[in-house]
């Protein structure tokens, strides 16, 4: 990474900062300043050395019943693009676009949430990289989750439609609903949840559908050997304790306590299976965690607290870069 990289990192980081510390009358100036300084980043940095660009390029996005909960968002955007450029790479290059443009909207959307200050630095520094440069397949599903728990922790509103929208780009992301859904087993709406359940399983169960789509998927990382670094022990006492204060510090009530817990032991089974799963699991419980009112410190002293980590967080938001592209 040469340094002009490394400075319109910084930048982008510094204005992204900015922009969610300032009040409401000069947001919009900032706000834009960070669109622009992300777009010039986002033209200096190659497609080609995103960690899952060969991926990319190398998928089929074939439009079939089998494809409906592996990838079936993401094979309609690419046969779109398709359409028009009959170029496998030049659609790749599109999606990559839409994605950062899709990302970009939600992060600015991000800024304009209740949600504290330094929780928007948080899921920033942590997954701004992730989710605009390289999760093609996913990352419009986070950001979906995100806006869901968002919705329903903060403003009281459920909306299904947000909720299940995130499976047409990614599996993985039936677990969150099947925690929220379990939250009306004990009311009237528990029927809903039932019908939902029995259609997946006759899927399944179909000739249409096979099982071996998640079945397949446990049984493979199970067996993968995987060599675990200190990163992701690091990462797991991190999700550990952001669990614990959940429980300590937080009165939270018994819809929401229960999908947190849900949502964190099935992070843990997948750590147990495979670290690699794992994380994607992880992503989910702390786009969860970090929507609920946790409560670590009081007025100024949290304030003066999270604004010491701000080095910590850039680095964090530099590593995240590294981690993406030269991995």
């Amino acid at each position: 990474m040469d340094i002009y990289t490394l400075l319109l990192i910084i930048l982008v980081f510094s204005t992204y900062y900015f922009a969610a510390i300032s009040n409401k009358r000069l947001q919009i100036y900032k706000i834009l300043l960070f669109v622009v300084v992300s777009l010039i980043l986002r033209t200096t940095v190659p497609f080609e050395i995103s960690a899952d660009y060969n991926l990319y390029t190398s998928m089929s996005y074939e439009l079939s019943i089998n494809e409906l909960f592996k990838n079936f968002g993401i094979n309609i955007i690419y046969q779109g693009f398709f359409y028009f450029t009959e170029s496998k790479i030049l659609s790749v290059h599109l999606f990559f676009w839409f994605n950062f443009i899709i990302s970009t909207v939600f992060y600015v959307w991000l800024l304009k949430t209740s949600i504290k200050f330094y929780k928007k630095i948080a899921i920033f520094s942590i997954t701004y990289f992730l989710f605009t440069y390289i999760l093609l397949k996913n990352g419009m599903a986070y950001e979906l989750v995100f806006i869901f728990f968002y919705l329903y922790i903060n403003k009281n509103r459920t909306y299904l439609s947000i909720l299940f929208a995130p499976i047409l780009f990614h599996f993985s992301s039936i677990v969150v609903i099947f925690s929220h859904l379990t939250i009306y087993i004990n009311t009237k709406k528990r029927v809903i949840g039932l019908i939902i359940g029995i259609v997946i399983l006759l899927l399944f169960k179909s000739d249409y559908i096979s099982s071996s789509l998640f079945l397949d998927k446990i049984n493979r990382y199970s067996k993968h050997a995987y060599n675990f670094s200190l990163y992701d022990f690091l990462w797991l006492i991190f999700l550990i304790s952001c669990f614990i204060t959940t429980i300590r510090k937080t009165k939270l009530n018994k819809n929401l306590l229960q999908v947190n817990i849900l949502l964190f032991t099935a992070y843990i089974l997948a750590y147990i299976t495979n670290p690699a799963p794992a994380y994607r699991m992880s992503l989910y419980y702390l786009l969860f965690y970090f929507n609920l009112p946790i409560i670590i410190l009081k007025g100024k002293e949290e304030s003066n607290i999270f604004k010491g980590l701000n080095f910590i967080w850039i680095l964090i938001f530099i590593f995240s870069f590294i981690e993406t592209h030269y991995k």
